[in-house]
């Protein structure tokens, strides 16, 4: 067998057949005791060594995907008090240059996004959540972050994010949570929609203050 050409972990399952053959044919191959030890530690250090390999690959993927949590968290923050301040006429457009945001060539300030009307999210009990919303004027191309609360709107954190008006997440733990989507294009964010709960259990209220859609 071309034992040189397999993979990493084809070669983890050759050399561990490889051992345990030697080791139970050690009189007929002529094997003693430093040929043995010799023989696991090559099978033993490569495995250890590959499973470091695996573990370090999937902590900086772990670690990539939190960036990017962490990323989609802090431009919701910042859009929302973009849309806050361009709307604000009393805020002078020298100011919102200093923040680095955008400033229109004649001076007033715009928000090209729009916040998405009509959100309804749906679960079942297979973990599948369904949402959907009205795009309100938002054009193609425009992007909306769907967020979720699981503490009545407290706190929220970034879910995932879609182009269309509708979106599907399987695999959700069957809890009471609050669900809500904004709308973001060229680094404008609009306000949140109205929050929408789901697996509320029968005779409670849903965890959602009556003015959710206005909390950002």
């Amino acid at each position: 067998m071309s034992y040189n050409k397999l993979t990493d972990g084809s070669l983890i399952a050759w050399l561990n057949n490889f051992v345990n053959v030697a080791t139970a044919n050690a009189a007929a191959l002529g094997i003693d005791a430093p040929d043995q030890a010799e023989i696991d530690a090559a099978r033993d250090d490569f495995t250890a060594a590959y499973n470091a390999k695996v573990a370090a690959a999937a902590a900086a993927l772990s670690a990539t995907a939190g960036k990017d949590i962490e990323r989609a968290n802090s431009l919701t923050v910042v859009g929302k008090f973009n849309a806050e301040w361009q709307a604000n006429p009393a805020i002078a457009q020298t100011l919102i240059g200093e923040l680095g945001l955008t400033i229109r060539a004649d001076g007033l300030s715009k928000v090209g996004v729009f916040t998405p009307l009509k959100f309804v999210a749906t679960g079942n009990g297979n973990g599948e959540v369904k949402m959907k919303w009205d795009r309100n004027g938002n054009k193609w191309g425009c992007t909306f972050t769907i967020e979720v609360s699981y503490d009545s709107g407290d706190s929220w954190q970034v879910v995932t994010s879609t182009t269309q008006a509708k979106k599907t997440l399987t695999g959700v733990t069957i809890r009471p949570a609050v669900y809500r989507v904004r709308a973001e294009r060229n680094a404008q964010f609009s306000a949140p929609s109205s929050g929408s709960a789901i697996y509320v259990p029968a005779g409670e209220a849903a965890p959602v203050e009556p003015s959710l859609g206005l909390v950002a």
